[in-house]
């Protein structure tokens, strides 16, 4: 890519080495979920931004999804699910072990967008290696991260 560092750009929309990871937690949930996932890279420092599209049936709220999230996560210390239809970005991720993540209605009623931010050198590599090593030796999962 010319001007890379300058440029925003998607990326392995076809097959990124984090699908397998989002199909192995889906199918615990459920075999009957489309999604597409796309990261995106951006001219900053460090942090990632990535939109998963869902379809989903007409009879399921938004609400409904974001309160299922939040159960699902509520004794994860980093994981933050903000409001319905939050604008969320790297900023508030930077430097954290954090991940936010926000569902967001689209234009097409069976379809929402959920945008996930992490700092991708804490939460996406070293972080995320002493957030399993407290996990694997019974510690607390924040030791070391907060």
């Amino acid at each position: 890519f010319k001007n890379f560092y300058i440029s925003t750009y998607a990326y392995a929309t076809k097959s990124h080495r984090h699908i397998a990871e989002i199909d192995q937690e889906l199918k615990q949930i459920s075999k009957k979920i489309l999604y597409t996932f796309n990261p995106h890279l951006i001219p900053s420092f460090r942090g990632i931004l990535s939109s998963i599209y869902i379809y989903k049936k007409s009879n399921i709220s938004i609400n409904k999804i974001v309160n299922n999230l939040k159960a699902y996560y509520k004794n994860d210390f980093f994981i933050k699910i903000h409001k319905p239809n939050t604008q969320i970005g790297t900023g508030n991720v930077i430097e954290t072990n954090n991940c936010e993540i926000s569902v967001c209605q689209t234009r097409l009623k069976n379809k929402i967008v959920i945008f996930s931010s992490i700092d991708n050198l804490i939460k996406g590599a070293a972080g995320q290696a002493i957030q399993n090593m407290n996990i694997m030796y019974n510690f607390r999962e924040t030791s070391g991260l907060k």
